[in-house]
């Protein structure tokens, strides 16, 4: 006998495309964390679907980062935001306040790897403060008490300018960025080439005349791959791009495979949070404000934050040259949504800022 709950005519839809070989909705993925601002409310929360509620965390302003320590064994979430940082212990739900930046930053580049986070000012200006500071994980969640170390900036920040340079300093933005291998590449909005600061000796140095060939982090995969968000070569589609990097020591990133996933106008902010195992990760996509939308479920309103898709490397086996044309990129499946139950008397618009998820090898904030 069949058994029939609330809502069973959507359930025998879906089991009808089932049967006519048409994919289910996706469910989000597992180990899938989001941060959202509630923006009249001056507050943040996050949240692990398929959970609709959130626990207050952080602040607006802030980046967020996933953060894992093989020496410790724990995963975390980081927020860093002006002097504050807070850590979100994804095994307990306890939120523990850090220590503070020694210099504030709105907004900062947040890049995890090997148990260290890596904090830069996104928009650096003239003054002379610390653009990059770092603080280890690799002992569990530092105390309030465990201060930031401090390191170089990167060769073209501002602060680095000549005296002559003084007298016109350039606003400048960080557009891209990756770890891999020791090394944190590095690239601004404007055209001003790609440096590297490697970590075991604590320097920068400049490696291309070009930017790196992507927006944004690149989620590292499996077999020194990535996958990152670029613009068609008519720039009027957003794509999301696989890419290599040899073993060499080489700092070239290799283009394999690119899937166009719609006009540029098509989404307000991108995410690409790799998945456990490394060949498969999630494309999140934020709607436009003018065109959010909100559904009655359950006498709830429920705030469609993003959709989502996921995306699986196949081919990969055999395969010693990065550039292989045989490795491909498929999307599993339907696109899902993430969504964000308001709570009662709750009007504050709600806006996703972070999604993030743990990889045993490096993570970049999105």
């Amino acid at each position: 006998m069949e058994t029939r709950s609330r809502g069973g005519g959507a359930e025998q839809g879906l089991r009808k495309r089932a049967r006519a070989g048409e994919p289910r909705d996706q469910p989000p993925p597992n180990g899938l964390y989001l941060v959202v601002e509630h923006e009249t409310e001056n507050k943040c929360e996050v949240i692990k679907p398929p959970s609709h509620a959130g626990a207050p965390f952080g602040a607006p302003g802030m980046s967020f980062v996933a953060v894992s320590s093989s020496n410790h064994g724990g995963d975390w979430i980081v927020g860093v935001g002006g002097k504050t940082t807070v850590t979100y212990d994804a095994g307990t739900s306890e939120v523990i306040r850090g220590p503070p930046v020694l210099s504030p930053k709105h907004q900062p580049v947040l890049i995890s790897h090997g148990g260290m986070l890596y904090a830069i000012t996104r928009r650096p200006r003239v003054v002379p403060w610390t653009d990059f500071e770092v603080l280890s994980f690799e002992d569990g969640i530092p105390s309030i008490n465990y201060p930031y170390a401090t390191e170089k900036a990167p060769p073209f920040f501002p602060c680095r300018l000549t005296p002559i340079e003084f007298r016109n300093p350039p606003e400048v933005c960080v557009g891209s960025y990756a770890a891999v291998d020791g090394r944190i590449f590095l690239s601004l909005q404007q055209e001003e080439g790609t440096c590297v600061f490697h970590v075991a000796s604590k320097t920068w140095e400049r490696v291309d005349d070009n930017n790196l060939p992507f927006i944004g982090p690149a989620a590292p995969l499996c077999d020194r791959m990535f996958a990152a968000c670029t613009k068609t070569r008519s720039n009027n589609e957003d794509a999301i791009t696989l890419f290599s990097l040899p073993m060499d020591g080489s700092t070239k990133w290799l283009p394999i495979r690119e899937f166009v996933v719609g006009p540029t106008d098509h989404v307000s902010r991108q995410f690409l949070c790799p998945l456990p195992g490394g060949r498969s990760f999630c494309w999140i996509n934020t709607m436009h404000p003018d065109s959010a939308t909100s559904i009655q479920l359950n006498s709830k309103l429920k705030s469609v934050l993003a959709t989502f898709t996921i995306f699986q490397l196949k081919n990969l086996e055999g395969n010693d040259d990065f550039s292989a044309s045989s490795v491909t990129l498929e999307k599993l499946g339907k696109p899902g949504q993430l969504i964000h139950t308001l709570s009662e008397g709750e009007s504050s618009p709600v806006t996703l800022i972070a999604a993030l998820t743990h990889n045993a090898t490096s993570a970049c904030d999105l």
